[in-house]
């Protein structure tokens, strides 16, 4: 490239999307001084550079303008997938609350309901207890009036154990029930 350069023209650089810029010449028209036209060829050249970085530039910036619409497009659908998470998210929680305060309300019931059974067995209870003492009472009594009778017996003259004599085979003690 450096070959094809007229001697006292700059090189030019070339951008990498733009095609190379030819070389001016630096041979002007009769009618123009020498000076104003090899800077207006430079000026030419940096106006052309200039054009192919903005090109460029536009290029890349139109890239990442699609690319970010791309990625705000993605950001939306994740954002609305998230909010529809969050608000299956919450709709659970108020029905496992709901849930929670059925079982503790169940609870508190079963625990009333198991402290009135505890209280009617304990009173079924202490009922048995009492009835086992009168009956307890009521055996000793009988146990005391049979030995009462046997000891009546025995003065009256039955005494002896000859009881087979008064046609007596086995003694039943008959207590009248009350």
């Amino acid at each position: 490239m450096d070959a094809d350069v007229a001697p006292g023209s700059l090189p030019v650089t070339p951008v990498p999307s733009c095609p190379p810029v030819a070389p001016v010449p630096t041979r002007c028209p009769p009618w123009q001084a020498q000076g104003s036209c090899g800077e207006l060829a430079l000026a030419q050249r940096a106006a052309e550079s200039e054009e192919c970085r903005l090109r460029d530039a536009l290029a890349k910036t139109s890239d990442l303008a699609s690319g970010l619409a791309r990625e705000k497009a993605e950001l939306c659908r994740r954002l609305e997938r998230l909010e529809r998470e969050r608000e299956r998210g919450r709709l659970r929680t108020r029905e496992l609350l709901r849930e929670l305060a059925q079982l503790r309300a169940r609870l508190e019931r079963g625990r009333r309901a198991g402290i009135l059974e505890r209280q009617g067995l304990e009173r079924a209870r202490s009922a048995a207890l009492e009835g086992s003492r009168g009956v307890r009472a009521e055996l000793r009594a009988l146990r005391q009036e049979h030995l009462r009778l046997r000891q009546h017996l025995a003065q009256v003259g039955m005494g002896g154990g000859d009881w087979e004599r008064w046609g007596v085979r086995e003694m039943w003690l008959v207590i009248p029930v009350r």
